[in-house]
């Protein structure tokens, strides 16, 4: 009714709370309050436990209330339901044996996925064109990773060129993996679906890595029985996210670049972990191109292409030069100034109990993803044979320095985040 406040009386399961308007219902010059717009406002219930399931309004005709009041009825009425809520204790001597349960049903897990898969120290190499696959065919590389995000810069991998790809290496017996995207906008996640559904149709469905949980949803969908693999944008820090990917199917699991040498340890004794150890550390990513936006005119679509004819970096106030590139969907992607190298790490690595390693030379030229690939190739295998591998570790440092002059960085192997 015009001139009074409104009442908001919210009932959940358990209980139920009213709370009133701030100020009086008004006669409405312009927009009355509907029932669809009380229900779209009132059912912004963001991250709280809640959702809003049925709603009646009794309300007269041509009467308005200010968003804010609506949106502050909202606020109030949740605030006392989430005081009401009890709270659930347990205590500690429950509290224990429920780890202990889970750390026993772990443990159980992991025992039965050593007993079925073997596990073959090899070097994982991921490529984003026809060009550096070539390459790393040609270094010897026996598993490869194909795609990932299109750079503007380089041709990249149409679909055609994935499946011939895909046949290529396995007559060579080299194992193939297409690896999906790291962040999909709706019309990407609608075309990958397209791509996925064409690749189901073909003679031999490749093995693919997902990078996001929408990725492992449209997986499913066209089939719940492709195999698939993790990437390390999932960011797999602990034992009980490991599990879960594994009991969804995953067969390999890229476990964050972020976790401590001191972390690893436990993740290591699971058969399917692998772990990044060369390669651009991905620091950013934002849709505003300051590359278009500053240098190539950009205007809604219209982009004169400045970042696919040179290199463009963003310098710090340090004066050092973080590289950037851009996607076909004209994101930003910045890099960190150094380049992760583990090099010197690999039989510290491999003690931990890591067989599987990998290379991500998304951003390096044919020449150098040859020889990448042929140190690491030469020092893995070595210590796989249980030879120490000093001289060469010495050796390999100096042909990578002479590759990147600007120096490596260990990332957060000896000084994790957590």
């Amino acid at each position: 009714m015009k001139g009074k406040k409104l009442c908001l009386e919210v009932i959940g399961n358990e209980h139920s709370v009213t709370v009133y308007s701030t100020n009086p219902a008004q006669k409405a010059l312009k927009r009355p309050l509907t029932w669809e717009y009380a229900f779209q406002q009132l059912g912004r219930l963001g991250t709280t436990p809640f959702w809003l399931d049925k709603l009646e309004l009794e309300i007269d005709d041509g009467i308005m209330l200010p968003v804010s009041d609506l949106n502050e009825m909202r606020r109030l009425a949740i605030e006392e339901l989430l005081q009401d809520k009890p709270k659930q204790t347990v205590d500690r001597q429950t509290y224990r044996q429920r780890v202990e349960r889970w750390k026993h049903r772990q443990g159980e897990e992991r025992a039965d996925l050593q007993t079925i898969k073997s596990i073959i120290p090899q070097i994982s190499v991921a490529v984003s064109d026809p060009e550096t696959l070539q390459a790393a065919i040609q270094a010897g590389a026996k598993r490869v990773l194909i795609g990932g995000e299109h750079w503007r810069s380089r041709r990249g991998f149409s679909l055609e060129e994935i499946r011939s790809s895909f046949e290529r290496c396995r007559k060579q017996g080299i194992d193939c993996v297409w690896r999906l995207p790291r962040i999909l906008n709706q019309g990407q996640s609608e075309r990958l679906l397209g791509e996925l559904e064409k690749a189901s149709g073909w003679a031999e469905k490749p093995n693919l890595m997902v990078a996001n949980l929408g990725e492992l949803e449209i997986l499913k969908a066209v089939d719940s029985d492709w195999a698939f693999e993790v990437d390390y944008s999932l960011n797999v820090f602990n034992e009980a996210s490991l599990a879960y990917f594994i009991r969804q199917g995953a067969k390999a699991v890229t476990l964050s670049p972020e976790l401590h040498h001191e972390q690893l340890g436990p993740l290591a004794k699971w058969p399917g972990v692998e772990l990044l150890v060369f390669g651009d550390l991905e620091m950013m990513v934002s849709e505003y191109c300051p590359v278009g936006a500053t240098l190539g005119g950009k205007k809604g679509d219209h982009c004169a292409g400045t970042c696919v004819k040179e290199p463009h970096y963003l310098r710090d106030r340090m004066r050092y030069d973080f590289p950037v590139e851009t996607d076909q969907e004209c994101r930003m992607h910045l890099f960190n100034v150094k380049i992760l190298n583990l090099f010197e790490e690999l039989a510290q690595i491999r003690r931990m109990g890591i067989s599987s390693v990998r290379l991500q030379l998304t951003r390096q030229t044919p020449g150098q993803v040859r020889q990448i690939v042929r140190l690491f190739s030469e020092a893995w295998d070595t210590l796989h044979d249980g030879k120490r591998a000093t001289w060469m570790s010495d050796e390999g440092m100096n042909e990578l320095t002479s590759l990147f002059p600007e120096g490596f960085t260990k990332g957060h192997f000896f000084r994790g985040v957590l």
